[in-house]
């Protein structure tokens, strides 16, 4: 498999700021792990359509996202996003792509959120998009008009949120020779509802050898 390919595509030079949004609701997370002849261990999570960064969970709409970490051994290992790919119900094929391109296709009509809070737990969400008007000059349709507040109190900060291209970019797998822990997420391309994904494994080739990570296991037929 190519190494290197999905970085090579150039990407517009404006920055897409970080937007919120109503998400949906986080469903549990499936973990999965295998062991290698040598004690290295490869553990896979799979995140729905959700990047957890510092904290806080990011909305990935068109996207599978995994969160793949090597750890159990010091002896350097080379990693790289293209040692891997996400097969859908036994039938396709999904490669990774880049940060770049998952924050480009959310340009062309994705609108990607933020959740302050670890994933699973409490969240508060900030912002959304621009509602429509309900008759000229609604104020509803502004809302980046500040809220009235008394004169005596203080207006509170609001934390300013990093670009969504820089927020994908430090939480994605790096592509480098190191010693584990080497952790990060994966961007598989997947536009179709993840009701329709019946069985969904990682699959892993690369220096450590060949392994097949069962995130969503088949579906007893009824």
């Amino acid at each position: 498999m190519p190494r290197g390919w999905w970085w090579a595509v150039a990407f517009p030079a404006a920055i897409l700021p970080a937007q919120v949004s109503t998400p949906a609701r986080i469903a549990p997370h499936i973990v999965a792990e295998h062991v290698f002849a040598d004690g290295l261990r490869l553990e896979a999570e799979f995140l729905h359509r959700n990047v957890s960064w510092e904290g806080r969970s990011y909305f990935v709409p068109g996207c599978l996202v995994v969160k793949v970490r090597f750890w159990g051994r010091a002896t350097p290992i080379e990693v790289a996003p293209g040692q891997f790919f996400l097969q859908v119900n036994k039938r396709r094929d999904l490669l990774p792509t880049s940060p770049e391109l998952v924050v480009y296709q959310m340009r062309r009509g994705y609108s990607p959120a933020v959740v302050l809070g670890a994933p699973g737990g409490p969240s508060i969400i900030l912002g959304g998009p621009d509602p429509s008007p309900r008759f000229p000059g609604d104020p509803r349709s502004n809302p980046r008009q500040p809220p009235r507040v008394p004169d005596s109190q203080a207006q509170p900060e609001t934390p300013e949120e990093p670009p969504l291209e820089v927020v994908l970019q430090q939480a994605a797998l790096p592509a480098k020779l190191a010693e584990p822990p080497i952790e990060g997420h994966l961007y598989f391309p997947y536009k179709q509802a993840l009701k329709g994904v019946k069985q969904l494994d990682l699959v892993y080739r690369g220096p450590a050898g060949e392994a097949r990570l069962v995130l969503i296991p088949p579906q007893p037929r009824p």
